[in-house]
């Protein structure tokens, strides 16, 4: 590498990387591979690992199908003291010493959430539990929330209803409609939704919630009536008569 490449400012080799991790919307190009490029990024200098780092950290769980506790984890390193009385007054303790504070501040960086990896994630975190209380997995879910709203997380692309199985009324979906967070959903700009559960509250909650919403995408067997209709104030409304599931 060049030395010139080397010392390239900050501000250019951010555009750079973003190029680069936009060219993965290019159907040749691999998703992974992208990843791979940026993460190599990060160990050239100080420089590049700053403008690298938010890239890797924009989407986190999309690489992740089956959860990834380390990410979890990572999230908790960044918790303040909110967040950790939230979970101890609710019994869910956790020992704050093995949780070094990072150098930097992942939980900001997220701009994409894909819902169902997330809640993934929680789960096999709290698989490694011992005595936990029965309903950690919804505890943690709601603590992470709470750290992405006063981390003042820009949510820009939000993935919900990867696992068809899944109905509306589950806690992890309901949890994501609460009052509570309206404000971290409210800048949300582009939804990809699928299942069932689309038809009822849980879309015109978030409907309501994403203030900023102007593309959906809902994958569905039977279009509900005047589904078009109700959203017809979205610039981009795509209803696909099929599941995605390896693509959504």
């Amino acid at each position: 590498m060049s030395s010139v490449a080397s010392r390239l400012p900050l501000d250019v080799l951010r555009i750079i990387f973003t190029s680069i991790r936009k060219s993965s919307k290019n159907p040749n190009n691999d998703d992974y591979d992208i990843r791979r490029y940026l993460h190599s990024c990060i160990l050239v200098n100080r420089s590049w690992c700053r403008a690298a780092i938010p890239l890797l950290w924009r989407n986190p769980f999309y690489y992740f199908k089956h959860g990834n506790a380390k990410l979890v984890d990572t999230y908790i390193s960044c918790f303040g003291y909110e967040e950790y009385i939230y979970l101890e007054e609710e019994g869910l303790e956790l020992n704050r010493k093995s949780y070094a504070r990072p150098t930097f501040d992942y939980a900001s960086m997220l701009k994409r959430l894909d819902y169902d990896r997330f809640c993934q994630s929680v789960d096999v975190w709290c698989g490694y539990l011992e005595n936990a209380p029965y309903n950690s997995i919804s505890l943690m879910i709601r603590a992470l929330f709470k750290l992405f709203l006063t981390r003042s997380v820009i949510l820009l692309h939000l993935v919900l209803g990867e696992w068809l199985s899944r109905k509306a009324t589950d806690y992890r979906y309901t949890r994501l409609i609460e009052r509570e967070f309206k404000n971290l959903l409210e800048p949300v700009r582009k939804l990809k939704i699928q299942g069932e559960f689309v038809k009822d509250r849980v879309l015109t909650e978030l409907k309501d919630s994403c203030k900023n919403l102007d593309k959906l995408f809902v994958y569905l067997q039977d279009s509900p009536p005047n589904y078009t209709e109700e959203l017809e104030s979205l610039r981009e409304f795509s209803l696909f008569n099929s599941f995605l599931e390896n693509r959504f």
